[in-house]
């Protein structure tokens, strides 16, 4: 029913088992309609590191895990991470896992950048953040200035999640102090997440390989090829 409280409702529901402890939060820059100049942004995420660990330990996958190791792409067989890893590791093996990112449209005029983390061995698929296009930064940077403080989160994550290890600093290299957001990272940090991750594939549409992650597009001229240097005049 259209009874305008529709947002309030969904709070009411999501309350309880999204709580403002569970999120980390950290600043971008970016624009809004009441300001002229750039202005930072606090962000609410859930780190990916936390989201896969939470995913194994309640679906641990083993025998999926070792099924799929036996025709895994080069991409996680000759990672370096999984060449250095002993068998007899603890945590067990290396999991593979993906970022997905891509364009949400939730209005007529605008959409937001969504931003996931997968485990390839479940298939299931965490939503980490998300950006609203409108709000992205407008400097002549192609919202690149919004986008690189979120490719930094998840490079902050990938780290964790390689050395099997809860981060010991925020993103920004800060130390964590009590009373800090995420209660999980203020209470656990530097311990174990039971386990040892890398990412194989960064999944998108083409849209948001050119746009978002700053790659050059099919139209260019210099360099419309992702995996040569071919031109476009001679791109066959």
């Amino acid at each position: 029913a259209s009874t305008g409280h529709f947002n309030r409702k969904v709070n009411a529901s999501v309350e309880g088992q999204d709580s403002e402890l569970e999120r980390y939060k950290f600043e971008l820059p970016g624009h809004d309609k009441m300001s002229m100049t750039r202005v930072k942004h606090t962000f609410d995420v859930i780190p990916a590191h936390e989201q896969i660990a939470e995913d194994i330990l309640d679906n641990p996958k083993t025998t999926e895990l070792i099924e799929w190791i036996q025709t895994a792409p080069p991409a996680y067989t000759e990672h370096p991470v999984v060449v250095a890893c002993p068998d007899g590791f603890p945590e067990g093996l290396v999991h593979p896992g993906s970022v997905y990112l891509d364009g949400v449209p939730y209005a007529n005029n605008d959409s937001v950048i969504g931003v996931w983390i997968e485990n390839i061995i479940s298939q299931k698929r965490y939503l980490v953040l998300v950006l609203r296009k409108k709000i992205v930064c407008r400097c002549g940077c192609r919202g690149w200035c919004s986008v690189y403080p979120i490719l930094l989160s998840l490079s902050w994550s990938a780290h964790a999640m390689v050395s099997g290890q809860r981060p010991l600093s925020k993103r920004d290299g800060s130390r964590f102090q009590d009373g800090d957001a995420f209660g999980n990272i203020t209470i656990e940090h530097g311990r174990s997440l039971n386990y040892r991750a890398v990412i194989v594939y960064i999944k998108g549409d083409w849209a948001e390989v050119a746009h978002s992650l700053g790659l050059a597009s099919l139209v260019s001229k210099h360099c419309p090829c992702p995996f040569c240097f071919a031109r476009k005049e001679n791109l066959h």
